[in-house]
């Protein structure tokens, strides 16, 4: 088989479409709301107004997660080239919701770009968690609890700062937020590409069982 009739292959049997359209979604609403800001939540004021790009990342992140599930759950033996093939599929998903995210800055956004980075990386690897749990239809729902949570409880009374886990608010990425983003993103990352692995092995035991 070919190179491109194997990743043909791999696309049919994981959720690519809706992904796609997800991640197409996600760059239209980059480009049309790059200026569009948040200044409250129900009776909840934020101390400072929240820019519509910095939670685009969680459809995003949603979208590359629903990429990463095996919709037709195969019983298949797993050999190392399917890990390495789950790792590299979850970071391309991550990549392509990343810059659709990031189209808002063509139009002058005024967010930081590595906001985007960092929301992503912390948005993808929350919805990762889902998947890899068995839960992909629910792949939203953390995200937007940890987003609501944030908004509403993610800064001091009176303070004009974001606490440490409520980063995803902040216009400005830091270096320390960067390294902690990527170290989880890292972390569900790698028990996506081995809870991968273990599920579709228990699947084979227990067909031939």
């Amino acid at each position: 088989m070919s190179d491109v009739s194997t990743a043909r292959a791999w696309a049919s049997v994981h959720a690519t479409r809706p992904a796609l359209n997800i991640v197409a979604l996600t760059a239209l609403a980059s480009w049309a709301l790059a200026q569009a800001t948040i200044q409250d939540l129900g009776v909840v004021r934020f101390f400072a107004e929240v820019s519509v790009m910095l939670l685009l990342p969680a459809i995003g992140g949603v979208a590359a997660a629903t990429a990463c599930h095996n919709e037709a759950g195969l019983s298949l033996p797993d050999p190392a080239k399917a890990g390495a093939a789950r790792l590299l599929w979850a970071i391309c998903w991550t990549a392509a919701a990343t810059a659709a995210a990031e189209v808002g800055q063509l139009a002058d956004a005024p967010t930081d770009p590595l906001a985007t980075v960092r929301n992503t990386l912390i948005y993808t690897g929350i919805a990762l968690l889902a998947v890899s749990g068995g839960f992909p239809h629910m792949a939203w729902l953390p995200v937007l609890g940890y987003t609501v949570v944030c908004m509403m409880f993610g800064f001091p009374p009176n303070e004009p700062r974001y606490y440490w886990w409520a980063a995803v608010m902040a216009a400005d990425a830091t270096v320390s937020q960067l390294v902690a983003a990527g170290s989880w993103y890292g972390l569900a990352l790698v028990g996506y590409v081995f809870r991968g692995g273990v599920a579709r092995i228990g699947r084979v035991a227990g067909v031939s069982g």
